[in-house]
């Protein structure tokens, strides 16, 4: 094991090396600015008023405090998308830096000595390893999923006042700490609730039985936990709390599982390809690859379980990562089978506890070695995490590159490109599309479809098509989203102006206001009527 040196000086604080690092990423992630709103970002971004998020503020399902940010944003920045997509730039940047202090933290020896120059720098490049990771790019660049950098930001701040706690610093104050931004964490996303089983494993790893501060930490959590069980009351049943839809058999959702976060240990070592909606679906996997699969998993667990007194943070690094996938990879049913941005928070959970183990081994002598490989991989990979986002920046090209890296012929990726021709005013192009998925029965009933399709053919002014399309969604009006009942109204509106109807034109219009933003943010023109 190497001890940490006790120089001084600039080159051995954290912050140069930090600052540099944070450099680095501002430099890779610079054309984030030229990329536009993708897939639920306008309906995450303009759907919460400060009504809703009050109403919602104690179900356990919701994400507040990630609800609240996105409201203020919207203040400043309206319907920029650069300005939203700074704010995820400066969040990454800031968990980058918080991931540094809780490895630095754990390298420093009882006597409180500072690490070394070049270990310090060899601590900075094997997190700055994960910030510029080409999997976490999509958390980064997909203005939605700022829920998951809020709820990594909040996890680390709970995991960095846990370990004070366990230092001795002000005990009773950094346990309260703790439990306060682990909720803060799960009100963000989801993605953190059980947060508190690394808590767990740190103390039975590292600290045999369980101290004062700890037990009162687990009656706090306990208590947070009991709460959001009485909160979960207004919500029906117990299943709806646990799954996001009822299409997908739970069994289904937990086979295909087993085999997706085998994908995602890959992703980890080697990102490769990354795309940014796999559409998988239940069934897709045979029961042999679930098999073999559930088998892998199981050796990885307990080979860590095994070596946990030899190498306590790996054991921690892989316990972390399952646990931080419970949620969305287990038995709670999501739309979604497989995303890249959720491996944000289980990856950097593992990098930092490998990082430790990795320092802790390594010999002096191999650090001018490894430092410098390092060094040039995390700028390898700030190329490719540049060249990435300049793909999102050209839509058309980027959702034609999806569609051919994904599993299947995804309806979404298709639905949005069909959005982006309704943009451009392509109509012909967007209606070919939209005809293809409500023709295709292996794609769902959607709204979003059936409006695209309905714009579609209002600019190609087949009043008669868009009439029997409408009317396929009116029975559903109530379960529409605020947005797209005011896009429904919206295009009703435009159809009495062309027919001549000024009074049902003016009516569908002004009720399209109640609804939400929407209205208001886009120019609407009834021709002949206002």
């Amino acid at each position: 094991m190497y001890n940490i040196a006790n120089k001084k000086g600039w080159l051995c604080h954290p912050f140069f090396y930090s600052l540099l690092g944070l450099i680095i990423i501002s430099i890779a992630y610079c054309e984030v600015i030229s990329v536009p709103f993708y897939f639920d970002d306008n309906v995450t971004i303009f759907s919460k008023t400060v009504q809703i998020i009050a109403s919602e503020i104690w179900s356990p399902v919701t994400r507040t405090v990630a609800d609240l940010s996105f409201m203020l944003q919207r203040n400043f920045f309206g319907d920029v998308a650069s300005g939203y997509h700074i704010v995820s730039v400066v969040l990454h940047g800031k968990v980058f830096i918080l991931a540094i202090s809780v490895l630095l933290s754990q390298l420093q020896g009882s006597n409180r000595q500072n690490p070394g120059a070049l270990l310090t720098f060899t601590a900075v490049l094997m997190i700055a390893l994960w910030a510029m990771s080409p999997i976490n790019s999509q958390a980064v660049v997909y203005v939605a999923q700022q829920y998951v950098l809020w709820c990594a930001l909040f996890s680390l701040l709970s995991l960095i006042t846990l370990i004070k706690a366990y230092n001795g610093h002000r005990r009773i104050l950094m346990t309260v700490l703790t439990l306060t931004f682990w909720i803060l964490a799960v009100k963000s996303k989801q993605t953190a609730l059980f947060l508190p089983l690394i808590y767990i494993c740190y103390t039975l790893i590292f600290h045999k039985r369980f101290s004062d501060h700890m037990r009162l930490l687990l009656a706090g959590l306990l208590l947070g936990v009991t709460l959001l069980i009485i909160a979960s009351i207004q919500v029906p049943t117990i299943d709806q709390i646990t799954r996001e839809t009822l299409a997908v058999p739970r069994l289904e959702y937990i086979k295909a599982q087993s085999v997706i976060l085998w994908s995602y240990w890959e992703l980890v070592f080697w990102p490769d390809p990354l795309v940014l909606d796999y559409g998988i679906r239940e069934n897709i996997f045979s029961d042999v690859q679930v098999a073999i699969a559930s088998i892998a998993h199981l050796f990885v667990i307990s080979g860590a379980i095994l070596v946990a007194r030899k190498l306590p943070f790996l054991t921690l690094a892989v316990l972390s990562f399952y646990i931080l996938h419970i949620v969305e990879s287990s038995f709670v049913p999501i739309q979604d089978f497989k995303l890249e941005h959720r491996m944000y928070l289980p990856s950097l959970f593992f990098t930092i506890f490998l990082s430790i183990q990795i320092i802790k081994l390594l010999p002096k002598q191999w650090l001018k070695v490894v430092a410098p490989t390092l060094t040039v991989v995390v700028l390898l990979q700030g190329y490719v995490v540049h060249q990435r986002i300049d793909a999102w920046s050209e839509p058309e090209q980027f959702y034609q590159q999806e569609l051919q890296n994904s599993y299947q012929k995804f309806w979404r990726t298709e639905n949005q490109l069909g959005a982006l021709y309704l943009e451009k005013g392509q109509y012909q192009r967007a209606a070919e599309i939209f005809t293809k998925l409500l023709q295709d029965k292996t794609v769902p009933n959607n709204e979003a479809i059936l409006l695209n399709a309905v714009a579609a053919f209002s600019g190609l002014e087949r009043w008669a098509i868009v009439e029997r399309l409408e009317n396929m969604i009116i029975p559903h009006f109530s379960q529409l989203t605020a947005i797209n009942k005011s896009r429904l109204l919206i295009n009703r509106a435009i159809r009495f102006a062309a027919n001549g109807d000024c009074d049902s034109a003016i009516q569908s219009y002004e009720e399209s206001k109640r609804y939400s933003e929407y209205t208001e943010a886009h120019e609407v023109r009834l021709p002949g009527c206002l």
